[in-house]
């Protein structure tokens, strides 16, 4: 009797161990599936009613999509004909002369992402035809204006700024590694250069992967310490950092950790993430993350919800092994 009584006691003190081990493929797996069936119906249906390709939508859609499909998830067959579409209709010109890809120049570089995923020369020759989109209208400080939604958003106008322009300097530095770099990326690296430090989770994500594709390992290793700094006692991330933890910034911190040097604190982290996401994740596919714009922060909404689950798509599907 006594013996058993050490036995459970023993179990009991080992039992956080057990609960922080790596989570089976086939949770994370399962958790992805459920996922991609939400992000495939909602998607489905803005591109029936709003046959527009904007507002930061399907670009996160068909991004996440390529991601899960490349590491064998079932999606649909009809994925190769939602990025032709978008490829085509950010393109194309509004009643008013105005161009859809210049006014959401994040939007396009979503879509750039999900062509470099795709790697054919099909993509290729897409990508070259999309990729002057982001150019103009550059301030002249070297930075772009946010499109669409992004400037009400929860934070600084100056920081979602920058964000932006570093998503439009990472697609351009992806792009363009073996040629000159067009003016725009040079002035655009002049201005990020000495930024200082968001509050966003996206600030570090983003940040982190500009450092990487330029080569600079060691200042994208320092963003990488940073936001596993930042993590919670849940595993997950806030959108702001302060912020409670939601799909869409623990999301997008994952996507970042894949592409991170392996290290015990990478891989705790990215574990401890996962299982974030596993544990919250609705019925639906979906997770409740609360709006991103300031006049919407203290509730779910449609748009953050949604967002939430193409980047926990991604960044589960990224730390796939």
């Amino acid at each position: 009797m006594r013996q058993a009584v050490i036995y459970t006691f023993t179990f009991i003190l080992l039992a956080p161990a057990f609960l922080n081990a790596a989570t089976p493929q086939e949770t994370l797996r399962s958790s992805i599936q459920k996922s991609i069936q939400f992000v495939e119906a909602k998607g489905v249906y803005w591109i029936e009613s709003k046959k527009c390709v904007s507002c930061h939508r399907i670009g996160n859609m068909i991004w996440s999509l390529s991601a899960a499909k490349k590491k064998g998830l079932q999606v649909s067959d009809q994925l190769d004909e939602w990025i032709k579409w978008s490829n085509t209709d950010v393109q194309r010109k509004k009643d008013n002369g105005e161009i859809i890809g210049h006014l959401n120049k994040t939007g396009v570089v979503q879509i750039i992402q999900t062509n470099t995923l795709s790697g054919t020369e099909r993509a290729t020759e897409l990508t070259k035809t999309i990729l002057p989109l982001i150019l103009p209208d550059q301030n002249e400080d070297g930075s772009w204006k946010p499109g669409g939604q992004l400037p009400s958003q929860k934070r600084d106008k100056a920081e979602t700024t920058q964000v932006t322009t570093m998503w439009i300097a990472l697609a351009l530095v992806q792009k363009t590694p073996n040629t000159e770099p067009p003016e725009q990326l040079v002035k655009a690296l002049q201005y990020i250069e000495d930024l200082p430090n968001g509050k966003s989770a996206e600030w570090y994500v983003v940040r982190s992967l500009l450092e990487r594709a330029q080569g600079n390992d060691e200042q994208a290793e320092s963003q990488i310490a940073a936001l596993v700094a930042a993590q919670k006692e849940d595993g997950g991330w806030g959108w702001n950092l302060e912020e409670a933890s939601d799909a869409l910034a623990t999301g997008m911190a994952l996507y970042a950790l894949s592409k991170a040097n392996s290290s015990k604190e990478v891989a705790d982290s990215i574990d401890n993430a996962q299982q974030f996401l596993i544990s919250t994740q609705q019925d639906d596919g979906s997770w409740k993350v609360n709006g991103t714009k300031i006049n919407k922060r203290d509730a779910p909404i449609e748009t953050s919800i949604y967002w939430g689950a193409t980047w926990a798509v991604l960044g589960l599907s990224e730390t796939l092994p």
